[in-house]
């Protein structure tokens, strides 16, 4: 059984990552998740209205992980590291705008 490609593919083939066990061709990995926005890049990790810290009532506007610190993603550590924190936010924007405008 043959599934039909899309005309229009929202990044790049995984297809060697899985099969192979090669490298992810990507610097960074998006995805939105209900109304979080995402993004991943190496050790960190970003999500726009993501309720990580699961001891407060409210979601985290902006909450930036160091998953090789913590992989359970419970700190934020956003202050810390205010240009990562910032840079990703600004990535995964743009990413959520180009997205749209192509929908």
């Amino acid at each position: 059984m043959s599934v039909p490609s899309p005309d229009k593919i929202d990044g790049v083939s995984v297809v060697d990552m899985i099969t192979k066990g090669e490298k992810t061709p990507h610097k960074q990995i998006f995805w939105e998740y209900g109304s979080q926005l995402a993004v991943r890049e190496g050790k960190w990790k970003l999500v726009l209205g993501g309720k990580l810290d699961f001891d407060r009532l409210q979601p985290d506007d902006i909450h930036l992980s160091d998953l090789e610190v913590d992989p359970g993603e419970r700190v934020n550590v956003k202050d810390d590291f205010p240009e990562i924190a910032s840079r990703l936010e600004h990535d995964v924007r743009t990413w959520y705008e180009q997205l749209m405008a192509e929908a």
